[in-house]
């Protein structure tokens, strides 16, 4: 029988064993039909090696812990559930933070088992049934797309992270740091090459914002010259010195010979605190326009906070 693979991130190593103990002990227990699958288990610590797996290693099915080295709450859960929207996804959780895990579940996720009833039999309930609902809901809903050119997200599916990312802010009180960059086509082209040289172009500034942002980060392309970045932080602190690296990033490709006769970037970047996003009708858009107006700006930054 083809066993299916699950993938635990998981930073507590105590806690993976038991989750490995069970997963192995489903597969000793078949003759007792606790599952009609068998389960092997891939074990990562933070979100950043669990996106790395996601992209390398074909997965069946996530067991999720929230709260991570690198990543808190429920932006563990939209950073994986975007990422790959194709696997179904358990939320691991302590007792204290059940509502938190059932949040998941109403995001998206398909299920999730309080850590300290981990057993082989609840185990295997809750990853069957994962599977066999995701596999029932994908038949009906479309992945959430990419772009075809560059790969990050697409302006359809930056609109609904937006809107979780804008929720994600706002319950836990982060600054939110959103970025709009436009690239410039440089240099005279011919009709035969002007696709090409704009294509590249668009390639290279894709590469500037995936060399600066862990693969968490919403990057988006959301017109045909035009690119996105939301971030969420713990702190102001960390989201100014995070747009300065980003304008040093900036400044660097414009000032590539190679580069410079493709295209050059212009940005913008709003960095929004909390109480912007007290009001349950904050929308991306305003966020979005005044990053843009900040690309004629001498800093290129802008700071959005409560009127």
């Amino acid at each position: 029988m083809k066993k299916n693979t699950v993938l635990l991130v998981e930073e507590n190593l105590w806690d993976a064993g038991l989750v490995e103990e069970a997963l192995a002990e489903i597969g000793e227990t078949q003759h007792l039909r606790v599952s009609s699958r068998e389960y092997q288990m891939v074990h990562v610590q933070t979100i950043c090696d669990a996106l790395d797996v996601l992209t390398e290693i074909p997965i069946d099915v996530v067991l999720l812990d929230l709260n991570l080295p690198d990543s808190k709450a429920l932006h563990s859960f939209f950073r994986v559930h975007t990422h790959a929207p194709g696997i179904p996804l358990v939320v691991l959780c302590n007792r204290e933070d059940e509502p938190l895990a059932v949040s998941a579940v109403r995001e998206g996720a398909e299920d999730y088992l309080i850590k300290d009833e981990i057993d082989c039999v609840p185990l295997a309930r809750s990853l069957n049934y994962a599977i066999e609902r995701h596999q029932s809901k994908t038949l009906r809903r479309p992945a959430a797309p990419t772009d075809d050119l560059t790969g990050v997200y697409s302006a359809e599916a930056f609109a609904l992270l937006a809107s979780h990312s804008l929720r994600l802010a706002a319950r836990l009180q982060l600054p939110m740091l959103v970025a709009v960059a436009e690239v410039v086509p440089g240099g005279e082209t011919t009709d035969a090459f002007a696709r090409q040289s704009q294509d590249m172009a668009l390639l290279n500034a894709a590469d500037v914002f995936r060399a600066k942002f862990d693969p968490g980060v919403v990057i988006a392309r959301i017109a045909p010259l035009r690119f996105a970045v939301i971030a969420l932080f713990s702190n102001y602190g960390q989201a100014e010195v995070m747009g300065e690296h980003l304008s040093s990033a900036v400044d660097q490709h414009n000032q590539n010979p190679a580069r410079k006769l493709n295209s050059v970037l212009r940005f913008g970047v709003t960095i929004v605190q909390p109480d912007v996003l007290a009001d349950d009708d904050a929308a991306i858009e305003p966020l979005l326009a005044l990053a843009a107006h900040a690309m004629s700006g001498k800093t290129h930054m802008a700071l959005a906070t409560a009127q």
